[in-house]
């Protein structure tokens, strides 16, 4: 009996470690049946799986690893059309087919006043993508073709590699193939989902996003992604980056040009990376350690497709090459300052081409570029006649410029509704003035061209402006595409002493001369007819956005108890004012007095609010209340604690210090607290917290208190003197929230 039992127990032993055994040979090999699998031909070996776990302890945070991205831009030219093009430059533009001026009559009188509200926001995304200008799409005299070869290593079993090709409606993807280990007999068409990509409050673009999603199975496994973008206008391909959205072990980009092709390639943002420039033909991949048999080639197979690349050459063509190596991974981070200030990328610009003793001039300069922008403009048929009307109603009781302008100014901010719209020529031609005004909706471009048409109809000289942002790196006169994002109006008060203005309809709330951090000292381009004007955006300094605080306290039992004045101006008034009227009007005391209240704090209680008008511009907005304050008075052994600071700005407020970009602050910022306790009778100071003081150019912290006869002075000054914290400057700042974070947690001690 106790024979049998053991041999029950011997072969159920067995028959567990069958199943532990089967059962992970099943999950590692469960794709098996998956057509797509690399076990159906034998394609990953223990030697693969043995290096992809080595990876993994290098790498221990990445699921995937780009051991090789090589990109080739192929840029081709057809001198024909590119006469052709020159030539249709050199007629009016604003001569337009018969066709599209239907096509406009039509659109004009469908137009009809329109409220934009969540409901109805799929609809006029809709009517915006009926008016696309499709022609925009044509091919150009000089196109692109750009191939993309990746190399990935999945470093964990049981992955999906999900990719995102994005283009827009003037470029098209193909040849979208994959391969497992580098075998050709593994190729497979890779199966892509395609559709309209949303993001950052760009409620349509004509940016699509093809995606995929393919299963890597098992560590160590490698996946070949391949294919091509075609670009049928260089204009768009302004810029190439080298980050990925894994870590890269070493990218290839090449660059090929035929001759004749003028081309400028700027070098932006390579400090403190590996980065070689070679001409020539592209350095060639590492050969792979390990290999399956199966997937090996013969010397014939190998010398066969040497002898067909070498038939392909074409020596006339300039190859510029640009490897990196060990690139960290790119993603979303919060307050971006822009990337293109700190990511390493290429700005390609393409300068002329000659063929012969042709020579065509394609975007060789800022005059280039302006007869670009000014082509789309001149394609408007604006008819200012509709806002005539209201333009003089709005400004009948002005007698200055600066009245009449500033009433133009505030209504465009006040009755359209901001809604960005990028598609096709749409992204850089400004919607007719008679469309915003009476659909109550546009883009930048559209705002501004109304503002202007507005101006305009009453006398005044009022231009279009273009401009690129401070998330732009490049100067505003840069001739490159990526150069300019944002459209404004720029108006001259009179033509003797050409005082002038310029006007962000877009930016809500913003007063008449003043202007958001975005755009301070951005160089603009402005119309000027057949010519055009370079001119920049006045900057102002910290103090311009001065936030004052002015606190008196008394200690009553537990609590502290006092009166508090706020005064806000430039870009933080106009950050309240924005806040407040977004809030519908019902909830809008109580996200006040949450504002007030640190938003809700329990400690706190905010009564007899008064204030400034909300909807004033002009002044500084001001606010009044009473303030009762919880727990910031302790008692022990016939002392008191007392905390002055509950507000607590930028408290362990540390950054990741490895980020890509700057970090963003939204404007330059000045905040002042100046808070007076006055001393209980029978009290006396003991103890006040050592004053601190860090300064930065890009960041200043004082705080201190002081005693002055029977009062404790608490003042307190953070300055943000630029807008932005460098990255490199980061840990500098991590230092400096603590030793303010440390300053807050400080008592004031009173002796009875």
């Amino acid at each position: 009996m106790r024979k049998a039992i053991l041999a029950l127990f011997f072969l159920a032993s067995i028959t567990l470690l069958q199943s532990c055994f089967y059962f992970n040979a099943m999950q590692r090999n469960k794709a098996l049946y998956d057509p797509y699998s690399p076990f159906q031909y034998g394609f990953v070996t223990d030697d693969m799986i043995e290096d992809g776990e080595k990876l993994k302890e290098k790498y221990p945070d990445e699921d995937f690893l780009y051991n090789r991205v090589a990109t080739t831009y192929t840029f081709d030219v057809d001198m024909a059309l590119l006469k052709a093009e020159a030539k249709e430059d050199t007629k009016k533009n604003n001569n337009r087919s018969s066709s599209s001026k239907k096509k406009k009559k039509k659109k004009k009188k469908e137009s009809k006043v329109i409220t934009v509200t969540e409901k109805n926001l799929e609809k006029v995304i809709g009517d915006l993508l009926s008016d696309v200008d499709e022609s925009s799409w044509t091919k150009s005299g000089v196109t692109v073709i750009e191939k993309n070869n990746l190399d990935i290593t999945a470093l964990d079993d049981g992955l999906k590699f999900n990719h995102a090709i994005f283009y827009t409606g003037t470029e098209s993807v193909s040849g979208v193939t994959a391969t497992y280990a580098d075998d050709v007999t593994s190729k497979f068409i890779v199966p892509t989902l395609t559709k309209n990509y949303e993001d950052n409050g760009i409620f349509h673009g004509d940016v699509k996003v093809a995606l995929m999603s393919l299963p890597t199975y098992v560590v160590g496994n490698s996946l070949q992604l391949n294919y091509s973008r075609y670009y049928n206008d260089y204009r768009y391909l302004t810029s190439i980056y080298f980050p990925e959205d894994h870590l890269v072990k070493e990218k290839v980009i090449s660059i090929e040009l035929p001759e004749g092709l003028d081309i400028e390639i700027v070098e932006m943002n390579f400090d403190g990376y590996e980065i070689t420039r070679t001409e020539g033909e592209p350095p060639k991949p590492e050969k792979k350690k390990t290999r399956s048999k199966k997937s090996k080639r013969t010397k014939k197979e190998r010398t066969s497709r040497k002898n067909r690349r070498d038939k392909t050459k074409t020596p006339t063509k300039r190859i510029i090459n640009y490897v990196i190596k060990e690139v960290p991974a790119m993603h979303n981070e919060a307050a971006n300052y822009g990337y293109s200030h700190t990511v390493p990328h290429l700005l390609v610009m393409c300068k002329s081409y000659t063929d012969g003793k042709d020579t065509i001039q394609l975007m060789n300069n800022t005059g280039d570029l302006y007869k670009w922008y000014s082509k789309l403009a001149n394609r408007m048929e604006n008819n200012n006649e509709k806002i005539k009307t209201i333009a003089e109603d709005l400004t009948k009781n002005y007698t200055t410029d600066e009245g009449k302008i500033s009433a133009i100014f505030y209504w465009v901010q006040d009755n359209i509704r901001y809604l960005a719209f990028e598609d096709g020529i749409a992204a850089f031609k400004p919607d007719e003035c008679q469309n915003v005004y009476e659909k109550r909706y546009g883009d930048c471009k559209g705002m501004a061209n109304l503002t202007k048409e507005m101006l305009k109809s009453i006398g005044y000289d009022a231009r279009l402006t273009w401009i690129g942002t401070d998330r732009i790196a490049y100067d505003g006169t840069t001739p490159t595409l990526s150069s300019a994002n944002h459209m404004i109006c720029m108006v001259y008060t009179d033509s003797a002493s050409k005082k002038r203005y310029f006007l962000d309809p877009t930016e809500k709330y913003v007063s008449f001369g003043d202007y958001a951090q975005r755009i301070q000292g951005r160089k603009v381009v402005v119309e000027d007819g057949d010519s055009y004007i370079v001119d920049s955006i006045p900057v102002y300094n910290y103090d311009h956005n001065k936030t004052e605080k002015t606190e008196n306290y008394t200690v009553e039992g537990k609590l502290l108890k006092g009166t508090v004045k706020r005064v806000y101006n430039g870009e933080s008034k106009t950050l309240i004012l924005r806040s407040y009227n977004s809030v519908k009007t019902d909830k809008r005391e109580r996200a006040l007095r949450g504002f007030l209240t640190n938003q809700n704090d329990y400690n706190l209680e905010a009564e007899g609010m008064q204030h400034s008008d909300f909807t004033d511009r002009t002044q500084p907005f001001e606010i009044s209340y009473n303030l009762a304050v919880k727990n910031h008075v302790l008692t022990k052994d016939k002392k008191l604690y007392i905390n002055l600071e509950w507000d607590r700005e930028w408290a362990n407020y540390t950054i990741d210090t490895a980020r890509y970009s700057h970090y963003s602050f939204q404007h330059k910022k000045h905040q002042t607290k100046t808070a007076t306790l006055a001393i209980p009778a029978g009290y006396s100071v003991s103890h006040l917290p050592k004053p601190i003081e860090v300064v930065n150019e890009y960041f200043i912290f004082r705080a201190a208190y002081k005693q002055q006869g029977n009062s404790i002075i608490y003042t307190k000054e953070i300055i943000m003197p630029k807008g932005h914290l460098h990255r490199k400057q980061i840990k500098e700042w991590n230092k400096a929230v603590l030793q303010l974070t440390d300053f807050y947690d400080s008592y004031i001690v009173l002796t009875k």
